[in-house]
């Protein structure tokens, strides 16, 4: 018996090869037609970024105030910086009438008159200054308070747009504190939070005595109102119920089930299907 011997299989390792110059050089110069690549198709790409566009432009024009939102806020912008100038006015001469307070002068220890003429002139010189510092400082309380009146009268008629019933709810029987009083009426919500504080009577009141006893407290509940006031509403969910499903492909849960058929299920099955009759 004769054996014959089988080669091993090689192994064989596939060689890189470079093409010589004249066939790059034909390559390079084949004609424009055979060199020509078909551009990947653009259509989908711009379509897809034109839809991928669409609800950022929604977005956008969603965010976008409305004329009368535009010229609400410049109208506060306005009515804000009066409020804040008569503000400054009156701090400036509180300031300065501190500077004035009346001296503690001991007439009877000068000696010399003609500086005893002189401490005399100045004491009464301080006076003028005070009793004019005074004055305007009362001329400035007044115009700070009708200013801040005024604010507050033109915010409330903005409200009664929005909200008819905001001079039933908010009252002179709302609990406003007097140090609320004016930071509602510099908040961009201010007629908002003092209706808020007229339809929550315990709130307000709970706030108004924190207004008294701790004010710090009171300006971070402050802060909570108007943080709530402010935030979008709630997306309304529906209760209708979900839609039954398409029994299309998958598995069909109405298909027949020879395992749980009793015998007059399996002979309509069967006569449905054509094999008997």
């Amino acid at each position: 018996m004769t054996t014959e011997t089988v080669p091993a299989p090689a192994l064989v390792t596939p060689a890189i090869t470079i093409p010589p110059v004249s066939e790059v050089k034909t390559q390079e110069s084949a004609p424009e037609s055979e060199q020509r690549v078909t551009p990947p198709d653009q259509t989908t790409e711009t379509a897809g970024s034109e839809k991928s566009t669409e609800p950022e432009k929604a977005a956008t024009e969603e965010k976008k105030p409305t004329e009368a939102e535009l010229r609400r806020k410049e109208r506060n912008r306005e009515r804000w910086r009066n409020m804040h100038e008569a503000e400054r006015e009156r701090d400036m001469l509180k300031a300065e009438l501190a500077l004035l307070k009346p001296r503690q002068t001991d007439y009877s220890q000068i000696t010399d008159p003609d500086e005893l003429i002189a401490e005399r002139t100045t004491d009464k010189i301080l006076d003028r200054q005070r009793a004019a510092t005074e004055s305007r400082l009362k001329q400035a309380e007044v115009r700070s308070a009708e200013v801040m009146l005024s604010t507050w009268d033109d915010m409330k008629s903005e409200a009664r747009e929005r909200i008819p019933d905001f001079d039933s709810v908010v009252t002179d029987r709302t609990p406003i504190h007097p140090r609320l009083a004016p930071l509602i009426v510099e908040s961009e919500q201010g007629a908002d939070i003092a209706y808020w504080l007229g339809k929550n009577p315990e709130a307000a009141q709970k706030l108004y005595q924190q207004f008294e006893t701790a004010p710090q407290r009171a300006l971070v509940e402050l802060g909570r109102i108007e943080a709530k006031i402010s935030a979008p509403p709630p997306k309304s969910v529906t209760k209708a119920p979900a839609p039954a499903p398409i029994l299309s492909g998958g598995a069909n849960p109405l298909q027949f089930d020879p395992s749980r058929a009793s015998v007059d299920d399996v002979a309509a099955h069967l006569k449905k299907a054509g094999i008997i009759r």
